[in-house]
């Protein structure tokens, strides 16, 4: 009996420092700022939208974890300082998206479609890029967005 109330107290403080962690984790994320831009997708149709920027690693490294939703005009540009293989997850990421991989001449490169959400899974950009757009999922094929397509954006000074 003595043994069993011990592992329950046991269960119970761990269960309360796992949860004062991942609430902790939760309200760093949620003090990450994030600027907003307009973003066009020259395809046909052209699509618009309004992109929040992830440059800083802290912006990167949060991206558009926890978040439980996206609108269908939003999304999340991460620009990288110059072009780089481009290796994603979605740990943490409680919706699907699709990931836009960009290359140097701001066309896309690759797409990866309706991502799993949480999965830690690797998402490859295929080859050397210099952002990557993600939308919520299903956009790409909704908005008929495909390799080659032009993204124009201008980032803030």
């Amino acid at each position: 009996m003595v043994k069993r109330r011990f592992h329950q107290t046991v269960i119970i403080v761990l269960l309360m420092i796992i949860s004062s962690i991942s609430a902790s984790y939760v309200a760093a994320a949620e003090k990450i700022t994030f600027s907003k831009i307009p973003l066009t997708i020259q395809s046909t149709p052209t699509t618009e939208l309004i992109v929040e920027l992830a440059i800083s690693e802290s912006q990167q490294e949060h991206g558009l974890m926890f978040r439980k939703k996206l609108g269908e005009k939003e999304g999340m540009l991460f620009v990288f300082a110059s072009p780089r293989h481009s290796q994603m997850w979605m740990k943490n990421t409680l919706i699907t998206l699709d990931m836009i991989f960009i290359d140097e001449n701001n066309r896309i490169e690759s797409i990866a479609e309706n991502t799993t959400p949480q999965s830690e899974a690797i998402i490859s950009s295929q080859g050397a890029v210099k952002a990557v757009l993600e939308l919520r999922g299903g956009a790409a094929k909704k908005h008929a967005i495909k390799v080659g397509d032009e993204i124009i954006y201008t980032l803030p000074h």
